[in-house]
């Protein structure tokens, strides 16, 4: 069994809203990452993972996964995104909101026929 790598990443921070999204998006995109922690002093990211032992590593993993992107899609291997509006239907890319009498909100969201 290949060992576990810690990988810091000290531009992504935890007590940042970006860089928490941005180490979320990153163990998304990169679906090998074991887990994630942050270091306990200054709260960065950390991967813990097999695959990719440096950042350099962990670049060029994505720039390996941008590359699988096709003309058309925004995300690779998601098929179905982004979704297409069809003639007459709704549009599945809004998001519909009532106020109740209440004064409450009820949402519901439109998806594309399956």
């Amino acid at each position: 069994m290949t060992a576990v790598h810690r990988v810091d990443l000290p531009g992504l921070t935890g007590d940042e809203p970006l860089g928490l999204l941005a180490a979320i998006g990153l163990m998304d995109q990169l679906v090998e990452i074991t887990y994630l922690s942050w270091d306990p002093d200054d709260r960065h990211a950390i991967v813990h993972c097999r695959k990719f032992s440096s950042v350099a590593d962990l670049v060029g993993g994505l720039v390996e996964r941008l590359g699988k992107i096709k003309d058309g899609e925004a995300i690779p291997l998601t098929p179905g995104f982004p979704i297409r509006r069809q003639r007459g239907a709704p549009d599945p890319t809004t998001c519909h909101r009532w106020l109740l009498g209440d004064g409450s909100a009820q949402v519901s969201s439109v998806t594309a026929p399956g």
